[in-house]
């Protein structure tokens, strides 16, 4: 078994359990209350407290009196107690065998299960979840025809829900889903602050929401959030940056048909933009390809609309 810290090679080069070590450290810290003129001291120890000690899961040093009192039993400095051991050579024909007893099994079994029991109540109810996936679905659905300051509240609201829960749950699967839920928030959050005027901020919440879609690797939430990007650089005059952004939002998988074209029409306007004619009639005509079912009209009115809207997710 490895040996995490010089105390606990101490204490097992001693043969003291745990027991045994709260024994000497009451009676150490007797002695040095008795030696200081001071009335009796009641220090001791618990176990988890000991554990920790001697596992090396202890940053700086313990509150007074322990680590005097470790000094006293031990002759090193607390923090060298507290340390990993320096590494000795052993004589030839030597050998340090470490012994567990049932103590340590013990409380290694209760460690564990400690830690999953705090695990398993870090969660949130799924119909929680399934609440604010429907909060988020209407106000993007609804985003046309709500004012814009009730739909910067609504979902600046959302996005706080979203975080809170990403900081109550330790369930993977709870988690994916609240990471998605930040991340369209932001994104809805960064058309209405388009639509107010406030590019800047926009630019920002659209990184936002590209970001919350790389830490579950979620496609169509990184190819939304770097369309808009692309359609806000667009509007803030680096159209070369707009079509870098488009061929980087087409890279990710999990897209339909929808989002292509939607893609392709952004592309296709940041093309036209640059005098690149022959690209923006490329692009153009694969957005026509891009949905064959669709009429003309239907599409090139796509096509000449804002670009990219939050009814519609990727």
């Amino acid at each position: 078994m490895e040996v995490r810290t010089l105390l606990q090679l101490l204490a097992w080069e001693r043969g003291w359990t745990y027991a045994r070590f709260r024994r000497e450290y009451e009676k150490a810290a007797k002695e040095l209350s008795a030696a200081a003129g001071e009335p009796p001291s009641t220090a001791t120890v618990e176990e988890q407290t000991y554990r920790r000690w001697t596992g090396g899961r202890v940053r700086g040093l313990p509150n007074p009196p322990a680590p005097e009192i470790l000094e006293y039993m031990f002759g090193h400095s607390a923090r060298a107690l507290l340390s990993a051991p320096p590494s000795r050579e052993s004589p030839p024909g030597a050998s340090f065998v470490t012994t567990i007893n049932e103590s340590d099994l013990a409380m290694t079994a209760r460690d564990a299960a400690s830690h999953a029991g705090d695990a398993a109540s870090l969660s949130v109810p799924d119909m929680t979840l399934d609440q604010l996936d429907d909060d988020i679905v209407a106000l993007a659905r609804e985003y046309s025809r709500t004012p814009p300051f009730e739909v910067y509240r609504r979902a600046k609201e959302l996005l706080s829900i979203a975080q809170s829960m990403l900081e109550r749950t330790q369930v993977p699967r709870q988690r994916e889903r609240g990471y998605l839920a930040a991340g369209q928030s932001a994104a809805v959050l960064s058309a209405i602050c388009f639509d107010l005027g406030s590019l800047p901020a926009a630019v920002s919440l659209s990184r936002t929401a590209a970001l919350y879609g790389q830490v579950i690797e979620h496609g169509p939430l990184q190819a939304y959030a770097h369309g808009a990007l692309a359609f806000l650089s667009f509007w803030g005059g680096r159209p070369a940056e707009a079509v870098r952004l488009v061929r980087t939002a087409q890279q990710f998988g999990g897209l339909g048909d929808t989002a292509i074209t939607r893609l392709l029409v952004i592309e296709g306007r940041a093309h036209g933009h640059l005098g690149d004619h022959a690209a923006a009639q490329r692009a153009i005509r694969n957005a026509l390809e891009q949905a064959p079912d669709r009429g003309t009209n239907s599409t090139m009115t796509s096509a000449a609309s804002s670009g990219f809207r939050v009814t519609e997710w990727p």
